[in-house]
């Protein structure tokens, strides 16, 4: 009988002054929560900064995505800086998909109005 557990391995790295972070295997909703855990263990006393190392990411998605922009902003609160490295080109196009949605300008309020045709 096949194992369908998803599969996201993260190996922790204090050398160097720095952590870093190596994830195999697939960063997606089943996955993003051990990712989440494993950075929200990281002290300030490890480093001032964390690199996350996407080599070995076969997959990515919104709630990878979500899980990395979120800790980096968890991360902030504490002065820590959140890095990515070897990002493959799957996560690389979300990534810069993502920051084009920052982009847009936000309206608040009901934008709502009632249309009359023009023809």
């Amino acid at each position: 009988m096949l194992d369908d557990a998803p599969m996201l391995s993260i190996t922790v790295d204090t050398s160097n002054h720095e952590v870093v972070l190596g994830i195999v295997g697939e960063l997606d909703m089943a996955t993003a929560d051990t990712l989440r855990s494993a950075l929200e263990a990281i002290d300030r006393t490890d480093s001032d900064r964390v690199v996350v190392d996407l080599e070995h990411v076969t997959f990515i998605d919104s709630s990878g995505l979500l899980a990395l922009l979120n800790s980096r902003d968890r991360l902030a609160e504490r002065n820590i800086r959140l890095l990515i490295s070897n990002p493959r080109p799957q996560a690389r196009r979300l990534f810069d998909l993502a920051l084009r949605c920052r982009q847009f300008e936000e309206v608040s309020g009901d934008v709502r109005r009632e249309c009359t045709p023009s023809i």
